[in-house]
């Protein structure tokens, strides 16, 4: 499976890509998909073997606005990565266990972010305001 999203790479149009609920997809998969510097929207959500490595490779994706990581296996290390990402609009981390206040307020460098989706992350809980 992750040869074939190496074959994407090559696709030098490709805009968007929806792999929600491909279990077989991890960091190597992906890093392999962020070659495709025109991707704008990626959705990883509920890939449960995307990590803080995945989030490396991404963080170099110049075009991307929209990034949906729901029940990945991110922490607040990958998602301090993305800061560096001066278009994302979108970021969904919902039940993401492993993303606390520490990794939310590192975004706050990205200043277009208009929608961001925190729900049921059980790292951020009301004690920790």
């Amino acid at each position: 499976f992750e040869g074939s999203l190496l074959s994407l790479s090559v696709l030098p149009a490709i805009h968007t890509m929806e792999l929600t609920g491909c279990f077989q997809i991890s960091d190597d998969g992906v890093s392999a998909l962020a070659r495709v510097s025109t991707l704008q929207t990626l959705d990883l959500a509920d890939c449960c073997h995307v990590g803080d490595d995945s989030l490396r490779a991404i963080s170099s994706l110049p075009e991307l606005t929209s990034l949906y990581l729901r029940e990945c296996s991110v922490t607040d290390a990958g998602i301090k990565m993305l800061a560096g990402l001066s278009t994302l609009r979108v970021l969904d981390v919902s039940n993401c266990d492993e993303v606390t206040y520490l990794g939310v307020s590192a975004l706050s460098r990205v200043s277009v972010i208009r929608e961001l989706d925190l729900s049921i992350a059980m790292g951020l809980r009301d004690e920790e305001y």
